[in-house]
C-alpha cells in the first residue's frame, strides 16, 4: 500500500511582516502557503472578514476547512487529523514506467488541443487515428507523429456532421466507424476504411437523440449500441424506470432498449448524473457502469442481465452520497463534484477478454481563489478480472488519459502546459 500526502495549507494575511509568514511556515514546513491579499479581494470571495484566515484544501480542490485564525499559533492536533483523514491510499503500489513519448505535429507544427479524447490504435503498423471531439475530424497519426487529417469539408457539408463523438473498429485495423451529432440534432455512425481510404455514411437514426460520449459495434448482428448522455444542464426527471441503452440496426432502424436505472437516480428522480459507460468484449458480455457507482451490470448481445460486479476501488474513488442534493443542476454540480469521481470510460484489455480498465476522474482545482474555475483532472485506471473480481489502480499524470490498454502496456494522450499534444507508451511497474 502506498499512502500519498495530498492536503495544502494556504494562509492569508493583509500584512506584508515576515514574521507573521515565518510564524506560520514554522509549524507546517514544506506544506504552508502563504498568500498576501491587501486588497481583500480573497476575503470578498469567501466572506471572510477578519484576517489571517485558514484555508485547507486537497490536492481534488475540496474545502476541508476554512476559518479564521485568532493567534500566530494554529490548532496543529485538528490540522494534523484533517491531513491523516484525507491521505489517498493507492493499492498494490502501481507504478507507471515511460516507455516512450511521440509528440504530435501537424503542418511541422506542435497539434495545440485538448479535444482529442478518443484514440484508436491501429496494431498493424503501430499508428494512432484521433477523433476529435467539437469538430468531427480524425486524424490519422503515424509513428513519428505527423498527423494527417481525413476528413475534409466535403465530407462535412455531405453528412451535414457538426460534432465526433466516439470511434471504434469494425474490422480491427481495417474499418472504423464513428458516431457524429448532425446539424438537424440527430445521429449518424460514418465509416472510414483506412486502407482505401473509403468514406461513407452507414446509418442516420431518424429521431432527435441524447446519446453519450461512447458507443459499441456488433458484427454479430450488424447494430450499435448507444448509451443516454449525461444531462447537467437540463436534467430529465425520472417519473418511471425506463431504459437508457439503445440498440440500432445499421438502417437505423431501433431494435431493443435495456439499461435500468439505479435505485439513487429512482430515489432522487433525476437522470442528470447518469453518465453511462459502456464497452463489450469477445466473449460476447457488454458491460455497463453508472456515473459515480460502484457495481458494473453485465448484460448479453440481447440485452439481458447476467450479473452485477460489485467494484472494491481503493479511496482515490470519491464516493460520497450524503452531498447528493434533492434539487440538482449545473451549478450544484460544480459545489459537489470533488466530493464524486466521474467514471470516463471502459477499455478491454487487448489480451485478455475478461480484464477491463475502468477509467474515472477527479477534478483537481489548480488555484484556491476561485475553485472550479481554472481545473485539471486526474484520471486512474482500476483493473478489473472480471472472473476472480481482483482489482489494482493505476494512478496517471495529471491531464493524461489512457485509451489502449494490452496487459502492462497502456497509451495514453498527454497535454502539457502549453496544450500540445503527446501520446505516452507507459509500463506498469510493481
Amino acid at each position: 500500500m502506498k499512502k500519498i500526502f495530498n492536503v495544502k495549507i494556504f494562509i492569508f494575511i493583509n500584512s506584508n511582516k515576515s514574521k507573521i509568514s515565518e510564524a506560520y511556515q514554522k509549524q507546517f514546513p514544506n506544506k504552508c502557503e502563504i498568500v498576501l491579499d491587501r486588497l481583500g479581494l480573497y476575503s470578498k470571495q469567501f466572506g471572510v472578514k477578519k484576517y489571517p484566515f485558514l484555508y485547507l484544501i486537497s490536492n481534488t480542490g475540496k474545502i476541508l476547512q476554512m476559518n479564521k485564525i485568532g493567534s500566530l499559533q494554529i490548532d496543529k492536533n485538528q490540522i494534523t487529523q484533517l491531513i491523516n483523514q484525507n491521505k489517498e491510499v493507492i493499492k498494490n503500489n502501481n507504478k507507471l514506467k515511460e516507455i516512450n513519448r511521440i509528440n504530435l505535429n501537424i503542418e511541422d507544427k506542435p497539434l495545440i488541443s485538448n479535444k482529442f479524447r478518443n484514440v484508436l490504435f491501429c496494431k498493424k503498423d503501430s499508428s494512432f487515428y484521433l477523433c476529435k471531439e467539437n469538430i468531427p475530424f480524425i486524424f490519422k497519426v503515424t509513428k513519428n507523429g505527423t498527423c494527417y487529417n481525413l476528413i475534409d469539408s466535403l465530407d462535412l457539408v455531405r453528412d451535414k456532421l457538426i460534432i465526433s463523438y466516439d470511434l471504434e473498429w469494425w474490422i480491427k485495423d481495417s474499418i472504423l466507424f464513428s458516431s457524429n451529432l448532425t446539424q438537424d440534432g440527430k445521429y449518424s455512425v460514418n465509416m472510414l476504411n483506412i486502407n482505401k481510404l473509403e468514406k461513407s455514411q452507414i446509418c442516420k437514426i431518424n429521431q432527435l437523440c441524447n446519446f453519450g460520449f461512447n458507443f459499441i459495434v456488433k458484427r454479430e448482428d450488424s447494430s450499435f449500441i448507444f448509451t443516454e448522455k449525461w444531462k447537467t444542464r437540463n436534467p430529465v426527471y425520472l417519473d418511471s424506470i425506463d431504459n437508457f441503452v439503445y440498440k440500432y440496426d445499421f438502417s437505423g432502424n431501433l431494435i431493443n432498449t435495456f439499461g435500468k436505472p439505479d435505485s439513487i437516480y429512482m430515489n432522487n428522480k433525476y437522470s442528470c448524473m447518469i453518465n453511462n459507460q459502456i464497452t463489450s468484449n469477445s466473449n460476447h458480455e457488454i458491460f455497463l457502469w453508472l456515473n459515480i457507482l460502484k457495481k458494473i451490470q453485465v448484460y448479453n448481445f440481447q440485452g439481458e442481465i447476467k450479473k452485477e460486479i460489485q467494484l472494491d476501488f481503493d479511496s482515490s474513488f470519491h464516493y460520497n452520497l450524503e452531498r447528493i442534493p434533492e434539487e440538482f443542476n449545473d451549478s450544484t454540480w460544480k459545489v459537489i463534484r470533488h466530493d464524486f469521481s466521474l467514471s470516463y470510460k471502459i477499455l478491454v484489455d487487448n489480451v485478455s477478454p475478461n480484464s477491463l480498465g475502468l477509467i474515472y476522474y477527479n477534478y483537481i482545482d489548480k488555484t484556491p481563489n476561485f475553485p472550479g474555475v481554472n481545473y485539471d483532472q486526474q484520471y486512474y485506471m482500476n483493473i478489473l478480472n472480471t472472473k476472480t473480481i481482483k482489482t489494482r489502480t493505476v494512478k496517471f499524470p495529471i491531464n493524461s488519459i489512457p485509451f489502449y490498454f494490452e496487459g502492462d502496456k497502456i497509451f495514453c494522450t498527454e497535454v502539457n502546459e502549453d496544450n500540445e499534444l503527446s501520446i505516452v507508451y507507459y509500463q506498469i511497474v510493481n
